[in-house]
């Protein structure tokens, strides 16, 4: 059977406030009944006592002068006993054979009943017990000759009154925890309303995400812990929509990525085919164009792949300490030819003490090359790219700033996506894939890193790479290192 959240409310509630007031209730009325009959046993032991008192040794050894005692009880007395034709209370005397000397009802006289009660004076002086069965108290007193044991006084008394009024409590306890009950499930259903509407919009959010429907969002209502839990949610919804809109540009910029080479190939060779007695000077040239495109074709798929393992963490790094200057310093030495056609002015600044971090070498050279490369790609001719070298003590920061076209602040936050260009004409005539940005800001962060671009549209464009000097594995990071 399937019980919802506010049915199991509902119990719990009701457990907790009923379950004391139970208890309570429980241990009240045995206390009162042990109050009442305390009270009332103890109101006919001093009556009983009283006919201790009374009675004489000789009342027990001498028939005469029990006849005569028995007699001689006045009026009062019997009134005492007999109230409005109802038995108040009956009295006994027996001797210490359990024979009865005296019934005030006068119907026992002279016969034998082994009372427990009667018993249990006899040896220890007082008895009083409670029978609530027939709502009757019995109390009995022994009567002393010296250290003797002569008889005992048994008092039977009818306690329907103190019950009556137990009972009467008890009912209205009980009225009392029923109210309760009623008044905390109407509450208790009043306000699990108020807490499972925002779970039933949140359910139904859920079921319609699973959907596909990542633009879903939940009204923000208020400000408790709901809201905030709206708001995660609402935040969450946001980044399945981007990652979602993410793939879909991706798919669709792969498709577009390929197929313009292999459109170029499909042109190519249809033009070769479509004509006779070519000149194999004319075949070659066409060759070289599909070539061309082939080798475009797989430096998208290689930087593809590259993207890829980086991003899921399965391209393994090789850690060693090396040597930043040393690493940089390569870097412009293959790039410099490209530098020097341009006219492009490289500027190093002098690193004053060595800086040994602790990366993957063949990794951070691609990531560190693109920016680079980059640079002197889009700056103008006879421009200037300042490459710094610096470190704190726990960083090493390498900072590659041109002074080339600039970004705008709008694509600032898409460059490092993959296939993204800000110019793509340019780019494409310039031979990128799209991949290196993304290639280079997924290195960095799998490197425990972080990449920060400035920039600033006819000024330039600054990249600053923030490295741990010791690296520390950190698989949280190869999550995220693309998003």
């Amino acid at each position: 059977m399937f019980f919802g959240i506010r049915i199991k409310l509902v119990i719990s509630f009701l457990l907790i406030s009923i379950g004391p007031l139970l208890l309570c209730t429980v241990i009240i009325i045995n206390n009162l009944s042990k109050s009442f009959s305390e009270r009332t046993g103890n109101e006919y032991l001093r009556r009983a006592n009283i006919w201790v008192n009374q009675l004489s040794p000789e009342y027990f050894t001498n028939e005469s002068e029990r006849t005569f005692f028995n007699k001689t009880i006045d009026t009062e007395t019997k009134r005492e006993m007999h109230e409005n034709d109802k038995t108040v209370y009956r009295l006994f005397v027996f001797d210490t054979k359990c024979n009865i000397l005296f019934d005030s009802n006068g119907t026992a006289t002279n016969r034998t009943y082994v009372v427990p009660e009667v018993l249990s004076a006899f040896a220890n002086k007082t008895a009083i017990e409670v029978y609530k069965e027939n709502e009757t108290i019995y109390v009995a007193s022994r009567v002393m000759n010296g250290k003797n044991v002569i008889g005992a006084v048994l008092i039977v008394a009818s306690a329907n009154l103190d019950f009556a009024m137990l009972d009467e409590i008890t009912r209205n306890l009980i009225l009392i925890i029923g109210m309760v009950g009623i008044i905390v499930t109407f509450l208790v259903f009043f306000n699990t309303k108020i807490i499972i509407s925002p779970l039933k919009n949140f359910l139904e959010a859920v079921e319609r995400i699973s959907e596909g429907r990542f633009d879903e969002r939940i009204e923000l209502k208020g400000h408790d812990e709901f809201t905030m839990l709206a708001e995660s949610f609402n935040n969450m919804t946001e980044q399945l929509e981007r990652v979602e809109k993410t793939r879909e540009e991706f798919v669709s910029n792969v498709s577009h990525e390929l197929k313009t080479p292999l459109s170029s190939m499909k042109v190519l060779s249809d033009a070769i085919l479509i004509q006779e007695d070519v000149d194999m000077s004319v075949y070659k040239e066409f060759l070289q164009d599909i070539n061309s495109e082939v080798d475009r074709m797989t430096n998208i798929i290689n930087d593809l792949l590259n993207v890829v393992k980086l991003n899921q963490g399965e391209s393994g790094l090789n850690i060693q300490s090396i040597d930043l200057l040393k690493m940089v310093t390569d870097i412009l030495k293959r790039l410099f030819p490209l530098a020097e056609q341009k006219k492009i002015k490289i500027i190093l600044n002098e690193v004053k003490q060595k800086i040994v971090v602790d990366l993957d070498e063949v990794k951070m050279t691609l990531a560190v090359s693109n920016l680079i490369e980059n640079a002197i790609k889009y700056t103008e001719p006879e421009g200037i790219v300042k490459i710094s070298l610096e470190q704190d003590h726990m960083h090493a920061f390498i900072s590659i700033q041109d002074t080339g076209l600039g970004i705008s602040e709008e694509d600032q936050t898409k460059v490092f996506n993959r296939f993204y260009r800000v110019d793509k004409t340019r780019d494409r005539e310039t031979g990128g894939t799209g991949l290196g940005l993304a290639i280079t800001h997924s290195t960095v962060l799998i490197h425990n890193g972080s990449i920060k671009l400035t920039s600033k549209l006819g000024e330039g464009s600054t990249f600053l790479i923030r490295i741990p000097l010791t690296y520390q594995a950190n698989i949280e990071n190869v999550k995220k290192s693309y998003k």
